[in-house]
């Protein structure tokens, strides 16, 4: 019978978007066969990393979903990128229980007048990437990103929309671009680029 796991994550000024992992304590999480394989060669697609039992995306609410967890003792790691402090808590997960937890992270480096930014970023639209526009900016809202552009392979594309679906508009800037792929001259990556919605 699982239990559960509910948080909350502020900083000082409120609810915060934050990157929660449940770092399991033998025997859990249970050791995975070798075997257990993805795309090149990776570790199976939804997997985490051996002794990563948990990995959740907080979005700007600061309140995480019911998460379902096998029972156990784990160590909970909330974190908002290098430049928050991270909160640890050791917690029991109990059958049928749903735990809460209330955290606060501190923004501890001051960095007005920088503009934390990646100008190299596949999601979906690339044919070497699986992650859906949705999960890259909840991602980067997680680790406490400003700014990026989406550089999918010979594909403009514009984020834009998701931002705003998302409601995050105002954390999160992006400009269209594209990774120009030679295979002769190498890759180039260009921004700001216009998308023509009907190419």
């Amino acid at each position: 019978s699982p239990g559960y796991l509910q948080v909350t994550v502020t900083d000082q000024l409120g609810p915060v978007p934050a990157k929660l992992q449940l770092v399991g304590f033998d025997p859990s999480p249970p050791l995975r066969a070798s075997a257990d394989t993805g795309l090149f060669g990776d570790v199976g697609a939804d997997a985490t990393p051996y002794g990563i039992a948990v990995v959740d995306f907080i979005d700007r609410s600061g309140r995480s979903e019911r998460i379902t967890v096998e029972p156990g003792e784990y160590q909970l790691v909330l974190s908002r990128g290098p430049r928050y402090s991270v909160y640890k808590e050791r917690i029991t997960i109990q059958p049928g229980i749903t735990t809460t937890v209330q955290a606060e992270i501190a923004r501890v480096i001051a960095t007005e007048g920088y503009v934390h930014a990646d100008f190299h970023v596949h999601s979906i639209d690339s044919p070497d990437a699986e992650v859906t526009r949705e999960e890259r900016v909840a991602v980067y809202l997680a680790e406490g990103m400003d700014f990026f552009t989406p550089s999918d392979h010979d594909i403009r594309v514009d984020f834009a929309p998701t931002l705003e679906a998302m409601q995050v508009s105002d954390l999160i800037g992006t400009a269209s671009s594209s990774e120009t792929t030679t295979f002769d001259y190498g890759h180039f990556n260009s921004w700001p680029t216009t998308v023509d919605p009907d190419k």
